[in-house]
């Protein structure tokens, strides 16, 4: 080290820095007399380690997207003379985020979703050294939105029969952040309905009440969130329309057989019978007489009334048939009783 003034009576130096376990110095003073006689003495300076604080750095602030894993940096932390012992970081300001090790030096998290405004994230380093003195520095990491696209649900597929108000449901869609704007229904394939509004979340249509059995009407639901991005979903109503029977049965009198236009009898009550046919099945067969009385027949395809009443005079005896849907047909016979 260096002396101010060696050569002088007094002098200066500074000391230097020691470890842990100080130093010492020892220096020696050399005296002449004007004959050139010379004496010699030493002095001891023991230098005692002081020691000093150590230097904390938390990396620069920085940017971050939604997602990213980001890795704070506390490497540029130093200490001159005893090393730094520990290192520990806290979060202090923004929504909680979980890091890998608060005691290591690279911890790492993951950026959680934000709103559109985004988020500020700020945490605190804290340094020490062997000694126990420490040093804090801070960081800041923002995060910035990122729009996620919406979820598009257009419900379950429906059966429905013709002529029924069916509802679609578009309740089920959802979008992460910034929420959804617009609906909007087009329907892709089958019989033309309409819609009550295409951009309500749940609008109506009618069914056609005719139709083919098991048609199927193919709709789609397209979502736009705020942020302008969209998703579609499809769903599909089938229709099932029952058969409706508008064929109306066929009635046949066979006896008692007319040569002209009327049957002529002494008799007060006859015996009649015929045939009956349906594309469905006949249902039964009346008879009712216009001079008085009605009643069932036997049998459908092959019907019979026994001893049909009859007035003097004129008798008009009319058969219908009948089938499930209510469909019906009739044969008149017309039948004079002489006495």
């Amino acid at each position: 080290m260096a002396l101010s003034t060696p050569a002088d009576t007094q002098c200066a130096f500074l000391t230097p820095d020691v470890g842990q376990n100080g130093e010492t110095l020892t220096f020696r003073l050399s005296v002449a007399d004007s004959s050139g006689a010379v004496s010699t003495d030493d002095c001891i300076i023991n230098v005692t380690w002081i020691n000093e604080p150590p230097t904390a750095h938390a990396g620069p602030d920085h940017t971050a997207n939604e997602g990213d894993i980001i890795t704070l940096d506390a490497g540029k932390f130093f200490d001159e003379d005893d090393g730094i012992g520990s290192y520990q970081w806290v979060q202090i300001e923004g929504s909680p985020v979980n890091l890998s090790d608060p005691a290591a030096a690279l911890p790492e998290f993951t950026a959680s979703d934000v709103g559109p405004a985004g988020a500020a994230l700020k945490f605190q380093l804290t340094v020490a050294d062997n000694g126990g003195l420490q040093a804090q520095d801070t960081c800041i990491v923002n995060i910035c939105w990122q729009n996620q696209p919406p979820v598009s649900d257009a419900g379950v597929d429906q059966t429905v029969e013709g002529g029924a108000v069916v509802a679609l449901n578009g309740t089920g869609s959802t979008d992460p952040d910034d929420g959804i704007s617009s609906y909007r229904w087009n329907q892709t394939s089958g019989m033309p309905v309409t819609l009550s509004d295409p951009t309500a979340v749940c609008p109506t249509f009618t069914v056609p009440a005719a139709g083919t059995d098991g048609e199927a009407l193919n709709f789609t639901l397209t979502v736009t969130d705020t942020g302008g991005l969209q998703h579609a979903d499809a769903c599909m109503v089938t229709v099932h329309h029952q058969d409706t029977d508008t064929i109306s049965p066929t009635v046949r009198i066979t006896s008692p057989r007319i040569r002209w236009h009327y049957y002529f009898t002494w008799k007060k009550s006859i015996d009649a019978a015929g045939t009956a046919s349906d594309n469905v099945g006949v249902s039964h067969v009346t008879w009712s007489n216009s001079a008085g009385g009605s009643g069932m027949a036997s049998g459908t395809s092959r019907w019979k009334v026994k001893a049909l009443a009859l007035q003097r005079g004129y008798n008009v005896v009319t058969l219908t048939a009948e089938d499930a849907a209510g469909n019906r047909s009739s044969q008149s016979i017309t039948i004079y009783r002489l006495r």
